[in-house]
Protein backbone atom coordinates (compact mmCIF):
# COMPACT_ATOMS: atom_id res chain seq x y z
CA UNK A 1 0.00 0.00 0.00
CA UNK A 2 1.38 3.23 -0.78
CA UNK A 3 1.44 6.01 2.12
CA UNK A 4 -0.99 8.55 2.14
CA UNK A 5 -0.18 9.70 5.69
CA UNK A 6 3.39 11.12 7.22
CA UNK A 7 3.40 10.12 11.08
CA UNK A 8 5.91 12.32 12.75
CA UNK A 9 7.15 10.74 15.87
CA UNK A 10 9.08 14.22 17.84
CA UNK A 11 11.79 13.00 20.43
CA UNK A 12 14.78 14.09 21.99
CA UNK A 13 17.88 13.00 22.62
CA UNK A 14 19.59 11.83 24.96
CA UNK A 15 16.26 9.66 25.07
CA UNK A 16 14.64 10.77 29.29
CA UNK A 17 12.91 7.42 30.95
CA UNK A 18 9.13 8.52 29.99
CA UNK A 19 10.23 7.77 26.28
CA UNK A 20 10.76 4.18 26.35
CA UNK A 21 6.86 3.32 26.35
CA UNK A 22 6.89 5.12 23.19
CA UNK A 23 9.88 3.59 21.08
CA UNK A 24 8.83 0.02 22.37
CA UNK A 25 5.28 0.68 20.89
CA UNK A 26 6.61 1.93 17.55
CA UNK A 27 9.34 -0.96 17.27
CA UNK A 28 6.31 -3.44 17.76
CA UNK A 29 4.43 -1.44 15.50
CA UNK A 30 6.39 -0.42 12.48
CA UNK A 31 5.67 -2.80 10.09
CA UNK A 32 1.92 -2.74 10.88
CA UNK A 33 1.90 0.78 10.86
CA UNK A 34 3.25 0.63 7.23
CA UNK A 35 0.41 -1.90 6.00
CA UNK A 36 -1.78 0.71 7.05
CA UNK A 37 -0.24 3.21 4.74
CA UNK A 38 1.66 5.09 7.00
CA UNK A 39 5.01 6.63 6.40
CA UNK A 40 7.03 6.63 9.99
CA UNK A 41 9.29 9.99 9.93
CA UNK A 42 11.10 10.05 13.36
CA UNK A 43 12.38 13.49 14.14
CA UNK A 44 14.87 14.50 17.12
CA UNK A 45 14.07 17.95 18.25
CA UNK A 46 15.01 20.68 20.99
CA UNK A 47 15.03 23.82 21.93
CA UNK A 48 15.98 25.65 17.89
CA UNK A 49 12.55 25.19 16.77
CA UNK A 50 13.52 22.04 15.00
CA UNK A 51 10.12 20.67 16.05
CA UNK A 52 8.38 23.49 14.58
CA UNK A 53 10.26 23.34 11.11
CA UNK A 54 9.55 19.47 11.36
CA UNK A 55 5.55 20.49 11.27
CA UNK A 56 5.89 22.74 8.98
CA UNK A 57 7.90 20.74 6.43
CA UNK A 58 5.14 18.20 6.23
CA UNK A 59 2.24 20.48 5.75
CA UNK A 60 2.27 19.96 2.37
CA UNK A 61 -1.32 19.58 1.85
CA UNK A 62 -0.36 15.84 -0.44
CA UNK A 63 -1.01 13.67 2.20
CA UNK A 64 -2.51 13.53 5.84
CA UNK A 65 -0.08 13.95 8.59
CA UNK A 66 0.00 12.48 12.18
CA UNK A 67 1.61 13.87 15.02
CA UNK A 68 3.04 11.60 17.70
CA UNK A 69 5.09 13.34 20.72
CA UNK A 70 7.78 11.24 22.35
CA UNK A 71 6.30 10.26 25.72
CA UNK A 72 2.82 8.83 23.56
CA UNK A 73 1.43 5.42 24.14
CA UNK A 74 -1.51 4.31 21.99
CA UNK A 75 -3.52 1.51 20.82
CA UNK A 76 -3.92 0.32 17.32
CA UNK A 77 -7.42 1.38 17.56
CA UNK A 78 -6.76 5.05 18.09
CA UNK A 79 -4.32 4.84 15.29
CA UNK A 80 -7.34 3.12 12.86
CA UNK A 81 -10.00 5.68 14.46
CA UNK A 82 -8.21 8.67 13.43
CA UNK A 83 -6.57 7.37 9.48
CA UNK A 84 -10.19 6.76 9.13
CA UNK A 85 -11.88 10.25 10.50
CA UNK A 86 -13.64 12.43 7.66
CA UNK A 87 -12.85 14.81 10.41
CA UNK A 88 -9.99 17.39 9.08
CA UNK A 89 -8.68 17.76 12.60
CA UNK A 90 -8.23 15.21 14.90
CA UNK A 91 -7.10 14.66 18.85
CA UNK A 92 -6.55 12.02 20.62
CA UNK A 93 -7.49 13.16 24.45
CA UNK A 94 -4.58 12.56 27.20
CA UNK A 95 -3.87 13.71 30.41
CA UNK A 96 -1.28 16.74 30.69
CA UNK A 97 -0.41 18.95 33.94
CA UNK A 98 -2.24 22.07 33.68
CA UNK A 99 -0.61 25.77 33.18
CA UNK A 100 -3.12 28.83 33.63
CA UNK A 101 -1.64 31.87 33.06
CA UNK A 102 -2.24 34.59 35.88
CA UNK A 103 -1.22 37.43 34.69
CA UNK A 104 0.08 38.85 31.18
CA UNK A 105 0.96 42.49 31.06
CA UNK A 106 3.22 45.01 29.22
CA UNK A 107 6.45 43.51 29.98
CA UNK A 108 6.22 39.75 30.93
CA UNK A 109 3.75 36.82 31.66
CA UNK A 110 3.21 35.08 35.16
CA UNK A 111 2.05 31.57 34.97
CA UNK A 112 1.35 28.81 37.44
CA UNK A 113 2.67 25.45 36.67
CA UNK A 114 1.93 22.00 37.62
CA UNK A 115 -2.02 22.15 39.50
CA UNK A 116 -3.37 18.91 38.29
CA UNK A 117 -3.93 16.85 35.35
CA UNK A 118 -6.35 17.85 32.74
CA UNK A 119 -7.49 16.42 29.65
CA UNK A 120 -5.55 17.92 26.75
CA UNK A 121 -8.22 20.05 25.01
CA UNK A 122 -10.16 23.37 25.98
CA UNK A 123 -13.16 25.22 25.60
CA UNK A 124 -12.46 29.09 24.97
CA UNK A 125 -14.63 31.01 26.89
CA UNK A 126 -16.97 33.92 25.88
CA UNK A 127 -14.46 36.43 27.38
CA UNK A 128 -11.42 34.72 25.51
CA UNK A 129 -9.57 36.04 28.52
CA UNK A 130 -7.52 32.41 29.22
CA UNK A 131 -8.15 31.94 32.40
CA UNK A 132 -11.99 31.88 31.20
CA UNK A 133 -11.07 28.77 29.53
CA UNK A 134 -12.48 25.51 30.55
CA UNK A 135 -11.19 22.16 30.35
CA UNK A 136 -12.71 19.48 28.11
CA UNK A 137 -14.97 16.88 29.57
CA UNK A 138 -14.78 13.13 29.12
CA UNK A 139 -17.26 12.48 26.12
CA UNK A 140 -17.20 16.32 24.34
CA UNK A 141 -17.31 16.14 20.60
CA UNK A 142 -14.82 19.00 19.83
CA UNK A 143 -12.84 21.85 21.18
CA UNK A 144 -11.26 25.32 20.28
CA UNK A 145 -7.65 24.61 21.94
CA UNK A 146 -5.83 20.86 21.50
CA UNK A 147 -2.43 18.92 22.18
CA UNK A 148 -0.21 18.02 20.15
CA UNK A 149 0.38 14.72 22.13
CA UNK A 150 -1.30 12.62 18.79
CA UNK A 151 -2.92 14.69 16.60
CA UNK A 152 -4.15 13.96 12.65
CA UNK A 153 -4.37 17.13 9.88
CA UNK A 154 -5.91 16.32 7.00
CA UNK A 155 -4.30 17.04 3.75
CA UNK A 156 -7.59 19.44 2.68
CA UNK A 157 -6.77 21.24 5.20
CA UNK A 158 -3.29 21.51 5.08
CA UNK A 159 -4.14 22.46 1.80
CA UNK A 160 -6.54 25.37 2.25
CA UNK A 161 -4.75 26.94 4.95
CA UNK A 162 -0.70 27.98 5.06
CA UNK A 163 1.53 27.12 8.07
CA UNK A 164 1.36 30.56 9.37
CA UNK A 165 1.25 30.64 13.05
CA UNK A 166 3.07 32.62 15.19
CA UNK A 167 6.22 30.39 16.59
CA UNK A 168 6.92 31.21 20.33
CA UNK A 169 8.78 28.56 22.16
CA UNK A 170 9.41 24.58 21.74
CA UNK A 171 6.54 23.58 24.27
CA UNK A 172 3.57 26.15 23.28
CA UNK A 173 3.40 24.82 19.55
CA UNK A 174 0.26 23.45 19.67
CA UNK A 175 -1.34 26.07 21.34
CA UNK A 176 -0.04 28.40 18.66
CA UNK A 177 -1.48 26.61 16.04
CA UNK A 178 -4.99 26.43 18.49
CA UNK A 179 -4.66 30.49 18.55
CA UNK A 180 -4.37 30.66 14.50
CA UNK A 181 -6.73 27.89 13.45
CA UNK A 182 -9.48 29.00 15.78
CA UNK A 183 -10.64 32.36 13.95
CA UNK A 184 -10.35 30.29 10.70
CA UNK A 185 -13.46 28.11 12.28
CA UNK A 186 -11.20 24.73 12.84
CA UNK A 187 -11.81 23.66 15.74
CA UNK A 188 -10.36 19.93 17.27
CA UNK A 189 -12.64 16.62 16.96
CA UNK A 190 -11.62 15.00 20.20
CA UNK A 191 -11.03 11.34 20.24
CA UNK A 192 -11.54 9.14 23.31
CA UNK A 193 -10.69 7.41 25.59
CA UNK A 194 -7.72 9.09 26.92
CA UNK A 195 -4.49 8.03 25.28
CA UNK A 196 -1.49 7.12 27.69
CA UNK A 197 0.74 9.95 28.54
CA UNK A 198 3.68 8.86 30.36
CA UNK A 199 4.57 12.63 30.57
CA UNK A 200 1.62 13.37 32.96
CA UNK A 201 3.30 12.52 36.01
CA UNK A 202 2.86 15.71 38.83
CA UNK A 203 6.75 14.41 39.70
CA UNK A 204 7.84 15.94 36.59
CA UNK A 205 6.29 19.20 37.19
CA UNK A 206 6.25 20.25 41.05
CA UNK A 207 4.30 23.40 41.25
CA UNK A 208 6.27 26.59 41.11
CA UNK A 209 5.75 30.04 39.60
CA UNK A 210 7.22 31.04 35.93
CA UNK A 211 8.39 34.44 35.07
CA UNK A 212 8.74 34.42 31.10
CA UNK A 213 10.29 37.70 28.91
CA UNK A 214 7.96 39.70 26.76
CA UNK A 215 7.36 37.48 23.67
CA UNK A 216 7.26 34.06 26.02
CA UNK A 217 10.79 32.92 24.18
CA UNK A 218 12.95 32.78 27.60
CA UNK A 219 12.05 32.00 31.16
CA UNK A 220 13.86 34.04 33.27
CA UNK A 221 12.96 33.12 36.67
CA UNK A 222 10.82 30.61 38.71
CA UNK A 223 9.73 30.55 42.38
CA UNK A 224 8.65 27.28 44.24
CA UNK A 225 5.66 27.49 46.04
CA UNK A 226 2.96 25.40 47.73
CA UNK A 227 -0.55 26.47 49.13
CA UNK A 228 0.01 30.45 48.59
CA UNK A 229 -2.57 32.42 46.26
CA UNK A 230 -0.57 32.29 43.01
CA UNK A 231 -2.56 35.32 41.71
CA UNK A 232 -1.18 37.04 44.74
CA UNK A 233 2.35 36.44 44.40
CA UNK A 234 2.03 37.45 40.87
CA UNK A 235 0.38 40.92 41.94
CA UNK A 236 2.97 41.28 44.47
CA UNK A 237 5.91 40.86 41.51
CA UNK A 238 4.50 43.23 39.93
CA UNK A 239 3.96 46.60 41.66
CA UNK A 240 1.09 48.40 40.34
CA UNK A 241 -0.53 45.57 39.16
CA UNK A 242 -4.63 46.24 39.68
Amino acid sequence: MAANVVMLLAYSVPRLPKQEETFAWIERNKDWLAKQGVQLDMVEVGKDRRYDAAIRARWTGDRDLLVMEHDMVPTRKMILKMLSCSEELCSNEYLLLSCRVVIRSRDATYSCEGHGLHPSTRHVGSSGDPQDWKWAQHGDEHSDFWGLGLTRFRKELMARIPPNWHYRNEGDIDSQMSVYLHPLKIRSHNHWPLCRHDGARVTYHPPWMALWNHDETEMVAKVDFAGVNVLGIAKAAQPGTP
